[in-house]
C-alpha cells in the first residue's frame, strides 16, 4: 500500500488532481479519505466498476477496445473505397466529434467557472477546460496529426496492416516515448515484448517495403500507419505527463482540430478562389471560374439557375465536350436558390446529359432562410 499512499499524500496539493486521483483508486484500492471528503455519489459508471473484480474490469476494458479500434479501422478502410478522401474523412471525424464534444465542454467549463475547480489558464475559448497550450500540443499530435496520418495510410495499405501497424505498435511508441520524458525504466520483460512487437512490424511491413521497388505503394500505408501510432502514443504520454482526465483532454484535442484543420479544409475544397471572386467584370469573372474549374473534380455546384447555365454554357465551349458529365463525371447535386428552377429544368438536363439531384436554397440579404428538405418534394 505504499505507492497509493504516498501518491495520496502527493496530491493534496492540488485539489482537481486529488479528486480525479481518487476516482481511479477507488476501483483498486480501499481509499480512506479525511473527514468531510467523499468521492461523488453520481457516477453511476465509476459505482458499476468499482463492483467488479481488477480481472472482470480489464476483460470489460479490453474487449470495448478491441471493439473500437476494429469499428474505426474496417469504417476507415472502407470509406477509402469511395469518393472520399483521406482529408475529407478526417474532416468528417473532426467535425462529428466536435458536435458531440463542443458543447459538453462550453457545460464543463461552465460547472467548473461556476464552482471556482477551474484548472490555471483553463476555458480556452469557453469550450475547453484545459489551458491553450496544452490543448494545443495535445491536440496537434492526438487530434489533428494522427486522424490524417490514420486516414491517409488506408489508401496504400489493407485494413489487415492498419490492425498490426496502429493498434499495435502504441505499446512500442508508448514505452519508448514513456523512457524518454517520463523517465520510465525498461524491464527485461518489457524489452522482451518490445523486441516481439518489431519482430512483428518487420513482418508486416517488411514485404511491402522490399516490394516498393517493383513500384508498389503498400509501404507508404504501413509507413502512414506507424507515424499515426507515433502521434497517438505521444498524446497518451503527454496526458499521462500533465494528469489529464479523459474526457477533459478529449474535448481539448477536439477544439483543437476543429480550429486548426475545418478551416483550412472548407478553403481548399470551394471554388472560385477570392481572388476569382473579387473580379467585377462579370465575363471575365466568369472565364476565370472556367478556366480554375475545367481540370477539376466538381461534386456540388450551387448558383442562381441563370448564371449557372451560362458557365456551363462556357465550360462546353472550352472543353469541347457533350455534356457537364463528360467534364464532371462525379457531379452529384446541383444547389440552387433566389428564382424558380422549373423554367430552367429542362435547360439543365440538356447540358449535363442526364438529370443531377437539386436542391432549393431560400438566401436573402438578411440572412439565410431556409432549404429543401424533400429533394422529391417541391419543397420552397
Amino acid at each position: 500500500e505504499r505507492g497509493p499512499s504516498t501518491r495520496y499524500r502527493a496530491l493534496l496539493s492540488n485539489h482537481l488532481l486529488l479528486q480525479r486521483e481518487l476516482r481511479d483508486l477507488q476501483v483498486h484500492f480501499p481509499v480512506h479519505l479525511p473527514d468531510g471528503m467523499a468521492l461523488p455519489r453520481d457516477n453511476r459508471a465509476m459505482r458499476f466498476l468499482s463492483g467488479l473484480s481488477p480481472r472482470a474490469t480489464g476483460l470489460l476494458a479490453a474487449v470495448v477496445t478491441v471493439a473500437i479500434w476494429t469499428s474505426f479501422i474496417v469504417i476507415a478502410r472502407a470509406s477509402a473505397q469511395f469518393s472520399l478522401g483521406p482529408y475529407d474523412i478526417a474532416f468528417a471525424r473532426i467535425l462529428g466529434a466536435s458536435a458531440v464534444l463542443l458543447p459538453v465542454g462550453w457545460w464543463m467549463v461552465r460547472q467548473q467557472r461556476a464552482a471556482g475547480t477551474l484548472a490555471p489558464g483553463g476555458g480556452w475559448l469557453g469550450l475547453s477546460p484545459l489551458a491553450f497550450r496544452i490543448s494545443a500540443v495535445c491536440g496537434f499530435f492526438g487530434g489533428l496529426m494522427y486522424a490524417v496520418l490514420a486516414y491517409a495510410g488506408f489508401f496504400h495499405a489493407p485494413a489487415a496492416h492498419a490492425s498490426v501497424l496502429m493498434p499495435g505498435s502504441l505499446p512500442l511508441w508508448t514505452t519508448l516515448l514513456a523512457a524518454l520524458i517520463l523517465k520510465d525504466r525498461i524491464t527485461p520483460a518489457r524489452a522482451a515484448g518490445l523486441a516481439c512487437i518489431l519482430a512483428g512490424d518487420l513482418l508486416v511491413g517488411g514485404a511491402s517495403l522490399l516490394s516498393a521497388f517493383d513500384g508498389g505503394d503498400v509501404w507508404k500505408g504501413d509507413l502512414l500507419f506507424m507515424a499515426a501510432a507515433f502521434c497517438w502514443s505521444t498524446y497518451s504520454v503527454l496526458a499521462r505527463r500533465h494528469a489529464l482526465g479523459a474526457v477533459e483532454a478529449t474535448i481539448a484535442i477536439t477544439l483543437f482540430a476543429l480550429i486548426t484543420y475545418v478551416p483550412g479544409y472548407l478553403q481548399s475544397n470551394r471554388m472560385p478562389s477570392y481572388a476569382t471572386n473579387c473580379i467585377e467584370d462579370w465575363e471575365q469573372k466568369v472565364d476565370a471560374i472556367v478556366t480554375e474549374t475545367l481540370k477539376e473534380d466538381m461534386r456540388l455546384i450551387s448558383g442562381i439557375p441563370s448564371w449557372v447555365l451560362m458557365y456551363f454554357e462556357r465550360l462546353l465551349q472550352r472543353s469541347g465536350k457533350k455534356n457537364i458529365r463528360e467534364i464532371f463525371p462525379h457531379f452529384s447535386l446541383f444547389v440552387y436558390g433566389g428564382v424558380q428552377f422549373a423554367p430552367y429544368r429542362k435547360k439543365f438536363i440538356e447540358m449535363m446529359g442526364c438529370e443531377i439531384p437539386s436542391i432549393e436554397l431560400y438566401p436573402a440579404s438578411e440572412g439565410f432562410i431556409a432549404f429543401q428538405d424533400h429533394p422529391e418534394a417541391d419543397g420552397l
